[in-house]
């Protein structure tokens, strides 16, 4: 009789579950540390008493598309403030622009050649502390084998 070595793994779903369990844990962290960011002061070349709430709204509330000075000027505050972040293409690249022309597309907001499009504002207000992230409710966890 051979002495046979059993090794019992989780299962594929028990795998699934903690992967996500980790990330909410990593989630709740960023958030945390998102709520300790350091503050800076308003834009000068914003009229903050002439902004429209509206500029501020997800879609669903009725957003409206801001107008490419502020654009501009919100643009230009941040990156003149984070380094990092100091050139049109490092912004278009955190804001999820990849393509090629990336900041030709950054400059096209910022001049008012072209409308900022909603999730491209949306992500800048976030990163800029303007608006809180949006949570979604997870309605349940698909396609497992039921465990």
């Amino acid at each position: 009789m051979k002495n046979e070595i059993k090794i019992t793994l989780p299962s594929l779903n028990m795998q699934r579950m903690e992967i996500f369990k980790k990330g909410i844990e990593q989630s709740i962290l960023a958030l945390q540390s998102n709520a300790a960011a350091a503050p800076y002061p308003k834009a000068k070349a914003v009229d903050y008493s002439t902004l429209d709430e509206r500029y501020f709204l997800t879609v669903e509330q009725g957003w409206i598309v801001p107008p490419h000075k502020l654009v501009n000027a919100w643009f230009e505050q941040f990156k003149s403030t984070i380094p990092e972040y100091g050139s049109d293409s490092s912004l278009a690249a955190l804001l999820g622009i990849h393509s090629n022309g990336a900041s030709r597309r950054i400059r096209e907001y910022r001049n008012g050649e072209k409308p900022i499009p909603y999730g491209i504002w949306r992500k800048f207000l976030v990163i800029t502390g303007r608006v809180p992230q949006e949570i979604y409710p997870v309605l349940g966890v698909f396609d497992t084998e039921g465990e």
